[in-house]
């Protein structure tokens, strides 16, 4: 008896308010946006299909300023002791940034950990422009769209494939026909 009162007049549940669906995915496209038209270009850049943008590649946007690639090779050739081209630097960021929304938007094995590595990536390039004295804005908006969009995913009881609650009362209504 003392069972059955308890399931039928059990506390409510504590739930934190979850975002809306639309949203996650706002903040989600907003985080893509980067990554998505930045990895392409870098990967253009990379095949050789198009010159790199001065805008893009040096610290203040004109030729005057130091190149970021050129100071990326130079740094990861010290850093791992390997010869490292600029070529090369720009086809690990450009995969790095397409796998990432291919797993965030097709795959879907890990797309919370591809946001987290994504703001990882841009806290270093974050890192990297106050070495160099670049503009600072760009890499903490991305970070932050990526917060964002981690901060309103949805629960797994609002998505198609989680878990519904009905499984929970089943085996609770299953538990107090034994004990009856």
């Amino acid at each position: 008896i003392i069972h059955e009162h308890r399931v039928r007049h059990r506390a409510p549940q504590c739930s934190t308010a979850a975002a809306p669906p639309m949203m996650h995915t706002v903040f989600k496209v907003l985080a893509s946006l980067s990554p998505t038209i930045g990895g392409l270009l870098y990967m253009a850049v990379a095949l050789k299909y198009i010159e790199p943008p001065v805008g893009m590649v040096h610290v203040g946007g004109t030729v005057d300023g130091v190149n970021k690639v050129t100071w990326a090779a130079t740094e990861a050739s010290a850093a791992t002791g390997v010869a490292v081209t600029e070529q090369q630097v720009f086809f690990f960021i450009a995969a790095c940034k397409l796998a990432a929304m291919l797993d965030l938007w097709v795959i879907r094995l890990v797309p919370r950990l591809a946001l987290v590595c994504l703001s990882i990536m841009m806290l270093a390039v974050e890192y990297s422009h106050v070495l160099m004295g670049d503009e600072l804005v760009g890499p903490v908006v991305v970070v932050l769209f990526n917060l964002l969009a981690l901060a309103t995913w949805p629960s797994s009881k609002n998505s198609k494939s989680g878990s519904s609650k009905a499984a929970p009362d089943k085996a609770m209504k299953k538990k107090s026909a034994k004990a009856n």
